[in-house]
């Protein structure tokens, strides 16, 4: 639950609480995959992305003096097994500001609404119950995590209370009629997606999170506005974790509309030590969508992961994927991570 609460609040100050100077850093993440069901052919496959996305990317921070500190982040995500394509700052690039008032950035940041959803035991990741419910996007909103053009501020913690607020007026207009590169939840791989809500043309974001002892709360909104369509979409979600020391466990539950259709899902997710330096995760996840018909997708997925050392983790895990009217998907991966 510790390490929870420190991954929420260092995302949610962007960067504010690096060391002077630019730091690189980055995750290698590489598995084997095999995958059957789900209308397709089963297979084998040595790909990326297996537990943690790939990437590289360089922050810092510097000294305005009267307690003022400039600050900057550019990351990519980075294929490993195969060249890829690449989408340069796809994973965040902002330059802001930071003192006693909070912090101010401007560029693509994390959104409040994906920022409320890193409570996630399961580590709001690839092999999480979460994401393997959302793929392929299916309703009529999709958290795609990142938002360019975007002005963010955080607050100071207030007792343990942080808000996170975003607005993007200019939004992503000209991506209304581009192509995005997308991670392929179930093979580990990045595939070019048209976007639609990703290109929207007017965002606005509002988060907060809560941490008191082993609890932690938290709630976030959002409306896209899709210039192409001048369709308008708010989602919002709420959830909560909590550290039972033998366990931390986590839920969240989401809705979104887009003034004629919905959808709605909730997850739930637990992350077990079982002695040593090894741990089980383990979710569950619904969505249900009527934006074509009546739509119900779930995931299940049980991982076990070995953190040799901070830096170093191996994990093999178990998805299983169901969705209306199509045949259950399975994926087993065995990986390893390395960050720096």
């Amino acid at each position: 639950m510790k390490k929870t609460l420190i991954a929420i609040a260092s995302i949610a100050a962007m960067g504010a609480a690096s060391a002077a100077g630019p730091t690189v850093y980055g995750v290698v993440d590489i598995s084997v995959n095999s995958t059957s069901g789900a209308g397709a052919a089963s297979q084998t496959s040595v790909a990326d992305n297996g537990f943690s996305t790939s990437r590289f990317g360089v922050k810092g921070d510097m000294d305005l003096g009267g307690g003022l500190k400039g600050i900057y982040q550019y990351e990519t995500t980075v294929p490993i097994s195969t060249p890829g394509a690449i989408s340069w700052g796809d994973r965040g690039a902002f330059a802001g500001i930071s003192g006693a008032f909070g912090t101010v950035a401007l560029g693509r940041s994390f959104t409040p609404y994906a920022i409320s959803l890193f409570n996630d035991a399961m580590d709001y990741d690839n092999l999480s119950a979460y994401w393997n419910a959302n793929y392929p996007r299916i309703g009529v909103h999709g958290d795609y995590v990142w938002q360019s053009h975007a002005i963010s501020y955080t607050t100071p913690s207030f007792n343990g209370l942080t808000i996170n607020a975003m607005v993007s007026p200019g939004g992503d207009a000209t991506n209304a009629a581009s192509t995005s590169f997308e991670l392929n939840k179930k093979t580990g791989a990045v595939e070019a997606t048209p976007d639609g809500i990703h290109g929207a043309s007017s965002y606005t974001g509002l988060g907060a999170t809560y941490g008191l002892g082993a609890l932690n709360l938290t709630a976030g909104w959002e409306s896209n506005k899709v210039g192409s369509t001048d369709v308008t979409t708010t989602a919002s979600n709420v959830g909560f974790a909590y550290g039972f020391g033998v366990a931390t466990v986590s839920a969240a539950f989401q809705k979104a509309d887009n003034g004629s259709k919905q959808d709605s899902g909730w997850n739930v997710s637990a992350a077990i030590p079982v002695g040593g330096k090894y741990a089980v995760q383990a979710g569950y996840a619904s969505m249900t969508t009527n934006l074509k018909a009546d739509t119900t997708q779930t995931a299940t997925s049980i991982v076990l992961v070995n953190d040799i050392t901070a830096a170093a983790r191996l994990y093999a895990g178990v998805v299983s994927t169901t969705a209306t009217g199509a045949a259950n998907g399975n994926a087993v991966k065995a990986g390893v991570r390395y960050s720096f």
